[in-house]
């Protein structure tokens, strides 16, 4: 069966605006990725253990990356729902697992991830791409919103992207 899915284009806008002492700062920038054809949208409740959030090589993960390969992911959005409390995200990338990063997401943010290629920072020279993504609340469990995009082809049954 042929799939009756048109791809389509994620548009994107950050909009930031300001005024100090009667002078008013603004910022819009938009930015459009082109042929997704896949999107996950889901809110997951973190606890105060860690667990993984987002993986694309565990059959264990809430959201298991049904993208195929890693590097058509193409935009990842993580919201704390939270009003109060934060989570802490934890980044691994390459075959080893190592991990990368780790980032403090308060209550009420969000994190965007465009490009999930990250460059080993011991060495600053080799780029690897994410292999898991964990999550942990500080003090009392969270909810979070989780969007990915990406894009995906199929040659007959098989999955190639």
């Amino acid at each position: 069966m042929a799939t009756t899915l048109t791809a389509s284009t994620l548009k994107l806008t950050v909009k930031e605006e300001i005024t100090l002492d009667g002078v008013k700062y603004d910022f819009k920038k938009e930015k459009s990725i082109s042929n997704i054809n896949q999107i996950y949208h889901q809110i997951v409740r973190i606890g105060t253990s860690s667990q993984s959030l987002i993986g694309w090589d565990s059959d264990n993960d809430i959201l298991v990356g049904s993208f195929g390969k890693i590097e058509n992911t193409k935009y990842v959005r993580i919201t704390n729902l939270d009003d109060e409390h934060y989570v802490i995200l934890t980044v691994t990338a390459g075959s080893g697992g190592n991990v990368y990063e780790n980032y403090k997401l308060e209550a009420g943010r969000s994190i965007i991830f465009n490009d999930l290629n990250l460059e080993q920072a011991a060495t600053w020279s080799a780029w690897d791409y994410f292999t898991n993504m964990k999550a942990i609340a500080y003090t009392a469990a969270v909810d979070l919103e989780v969007f990915v995009a990406g894009t995906q082809t199929f040659t007959g049954d098989d999955q190639t992207g």
